[in-house]
């Protein structure tokens, strides 16, 4: 189970990072951050009943001045609304930010003949 969350986390950095390079878009994306990152992981928990399913260390960089920093990553889901949101804390100061978040969680599907 942990194996597969990993996979389907990765997946979805180089599926994002893929497409921004073949399309050459950018995004000079605002996250949703507080200095409290407890406060962050209590929405989850009480507003929207997510669960942490998967956790992996990740790279969020700064459209504004393109450095990049390292942060603990969560990934959130609700088993029964099939929602989901990925969630970077930082340890150097306590900062939380949502960095995505969706709808329609479920298992990957590959059509026939492809990933082989």
């Amino acid at each position: 189970m942990i194996r597969l969350a990993a996979v389907f986390f990765l997946f979805l950095l180089v599926a994002n990072s893929k497409a921004s390079i073949a399309n050459e878009r950018q995004f000079l994306s605002v996250l949703d951050c507080d200095s409290d990152a407890g406060v962050v992981l209590n929405l989850l928990d009480e507003k929207y009943k997510e669960i942490p399913f998967a956790e992996a260390t990740g790279i969020v960089r700064n459209g504004q001045t393109g450095r990049f920093y390292t942060s603990y990553v969560i990934l959130y889901v609700n088993p029964e609304t099939k929602t989901w949101t990925l969630v970077s804390l930082f340890d150097d100061d306590g900062t939380g930010c949502i960095v995505q978040s969706g709808k329609d969680f479920r298992p990957a599907t590959v059509p026939q003949g492809e990933g082989s």
